[in-house]
């Protein structure tokens, strides 16, 4: 099963795109099926039909909304994989078995 990342940041450009290439890269290592995409916390919601997960900051992460099979992970450090890797991994085995 392919799980679908959608990065989220303040406004689309700078940090939710490096976010992206970090959890694509991150996941890849993993061997976690997956797509990225990324958008600003103000478009989140028409990205919703094509996320499973969202990623973003905590103080971001606050502010979004998902119903139904999707799921919120709030980082600290967005760029860390040490960071975001083990909450992202969290939730993709206890909800997306590979």
């Amino acid at each position: 099963m392919t799980v679908r990342i959608l990065a989220v940041c303040g406004n689309g450009q700078g940090s939710s795109m490096i976010m992206k290439m970090k959890v694509d890269q991150f996941l890849t290592q993993s061997n976690i099926d997956h797509t990225v995409n990324s958008c600003a916390v103000g478009e989140y919601k028409s990205e919703l039909s094509g996320a499973d997960i969202i990623i973003a900051s905590t103080h971001i992460a606050g502010e979004i909304t998902v119903t139904g099979n999707k799921y919120v992970v709030g980082v600290r450090n967005m760029l860390s994989p040490a960071d975001f890797g083990p909450k992202l991994l969290e939730v993709i085995k206890a909800h997306f078995p590979q």
